[in-house]
């Protein structure tokens, strides 16, 4: 059989005696039950010595090491064995042999042992029920009693030890300790009052499971369903079914069956929206603030005043790009034949930049080492203000982190969990700028019917409490002159900021998410 049916083998590094066998000649098998609180080395050896059993010699791949995936996508793979999936690569003549493991145990796990491919980017229901899934979701300990007055790499050090397969983050007093896998939950809770270095920890507290689940929608059924509960209360004054003030003589309004949710139409005037449309492009992607181009380019600056001066990004060394004027870049590029992206694209693939602490996206969590500015006072203060009707009695929202989201043409936001920060009672603050879009807000599994309403420039959406639990997304925006619902703004930008913004605006939607982390 050619390698290319089995999908994932064609990738697979060979090396030392196996790189002789012919990849055709590979069979991959999927392997789950083994104690993913393990470290990965162990992990490996485990499997390694229990095939070895009964004679199956498991092929390496490149370094030497076998080929532990996670398939669930926001699972930190290359930092932990916290993963409920591993695959291995056996000889074709092995495969029979290799799938009687199913079953067997190892090391007082049972291993569920199959042949492979199945779909990578969703479980079957073969490997665990919605229930077990439950186990492999990440949890996140708050943790005290370490000395916090070590460094920060010493005492990561340490909670690893105590919690191991675990990613921490210090802040203050607090260690949190973010942790996945088979009973691994059970086990660091009876981890609590344990000395670490002459000092007793203490687990203060678990915060929620991530919650998952299928189903999908019509987006064309939504658009109906907005335009008419929206066309319907402009016409008769009266809020569709589930639909309330939430307090008498306010323009704040919620959904019964979604607490937590508040949407505050018209919150921003339009200078507002003019400040902070000018704000995400000019400043909100300055270093040390980071940005989707961070992973290719490095920090840029000045990315803004680049575009509007028609620069371009030109690569210097490999891992140096600086910007230059037009004719100097293409002479640079001609003479050394690097590479090169003018600033004004760049700016129109802006997907993302983060405010205050930072969000690190390939772990998932806020990594409270890397540098970062305070968010401006100005938008703390807006988002306090906002935030107050969300907040539990006598509590003032602390705005520590945010993420900008910026959409073009075409783009969307699929349904998703904010669910990283410590405290779901206190809300996400998120206020829309630039062109109309449709939201979805759904429930706690993605197979419970959307609330579909639009959001336009101008709008703030509060989530908190029980909210936090629901699915949300952004199927689409509307760029078209009718429908984009922006003429006001435009013309307010080309007044007070010339032409270049409102023609980026034309076509875009930025969200600004403020968020208390901790």
């Amino acid at each position: 059989m050619d390698a290319s049916v089995i999908k994932g083998v064609e990738g697979l590094e060979l090396n030392g005696s196996d790189a002789a066998i012919r990849k055709g000649s590979i069979r991959r098998i999927a392997v789950e039950g083994y104690d993913s609180s393990s470290r990965k080395d162990v992990v490996e050896e485990g499997l390694r010595k229990h095939f070895a059993s009964r004679g199956i010699k498991l092929i390496l791949g490149d370094g030497g090491s076998l080929q532990i995936h996670a398939f669930a996508h926001e699972l930190d793979f290359n930092r932990t064995i916290l993963c409920r999936c591993g695959l291995i690569y056996v000889n074709e003549e092995d495969e029979e042999k290799a799938l009687t493991f199913d079953g067997s145990d190892m090391g007082g796990s049972i291993l569920r042992v199959t042949a492979y491919p199945f779909d990578s980017n969703r479980l079957d229901h073969f490997f665990a029920t919605p229930e077990a899934q439950d186990k492999y979701r990440q949890r996140v300990l708050n943790v005290t009693g370490f000395d916090t007055s070590l460094a920060r790499d010493v005492l990561e050090e340490m909670a690893r030890g105590v919690f191991p397969g675990s990613y921490c983050s210090v802040l203050g007093e607090v260690v949190f300790v973010y942790l996945r896998g088979k009973d691994a939950i059970e086990k660091a809770l009876k981890l609590s009052g344990r000395s670490a270095g002459g000092f007793n920890l203490v687990v203060n507290a678990v915060l929620p499971l991530r919650k998952d689940g299928g189903g999908g929608v019509s987006l064309a059924r939504m658009l109906a369903m907005a335009k008419k509960d929206e066309a319907d209360f402009n016409r008769t004054g009266v809020l569709p079914d589930g639909i309330r003030v939430a307090e008498a003589d306010s323009q704040v309004f919620c959904i019964e069956n979604r607490p937590g949710f508040y949407f505050i139409p018209n919150a921003l005037s339009l200078e507002e929206q003019c400040k902070w449309i000018k704000e995400s492009l000019t400043s909100f992607p300055q270093p040390p603030n980071r940005t989707n181009h961070n992973a290719i380019y490095g920090p840029v600056a000045d990315l803004y005043e680049s575009a509007k001066a028609n620069k371009v990004l030109v690569q210097e060394d490999t891992n140096i790009w600086k910007f230059f004027d037009g004719e100097e870049a293409t002479a640079k590029v001609k003479q050394r034949s690097c590479k090169s992206v003018s600033a004004s694209v760049l700016l129109r693939k802006l997907r993302w930049s983060t405010l205050g602490l930072q969000f690190d996206w390939s772990k998932r969590n806020y990594d409270v080492s890397l540098p970062h500015n305070n968010i401006p006072d100005a938008l703390c203060q807006l988002a306090k203000t906002h935030a107050a009707i969300a907040m539990p009695s006598g509590e003032e929202f602390r705005p520590e982190g945010a993420i900008v989201n910026y959409f073009g043409l075409g783009d969307t936001l699929g349904g998703h969990l904010d669910d990283m920060e410590a405290d779901w009672s206190k809300p996400i603050v998120s206020m829309s700028l630039g062109c109309k879009a449709i939201f979805l807000l759904g429930g706690k599994s993605k197979e419970d019917p959307p609330h579909a309403m639009y959001l336009r420039s101008g709008d703030v959406v509060l989530m908190a409490g029980e909210a936090r639990e629901c699915f949300h997304g952004v199927p689409r925006i509307f760029i078209d002159e009718e429908n984009a619902d922006i003429g006001a703004l435009e013309s307010e930008l080309s007044h007070e900021n010339g032409d270049f913004i409102a023609e980026y605006i034309k076509t875009s939607r930025i969200n600004i998410n403020i968020r208390q982390v901790f």
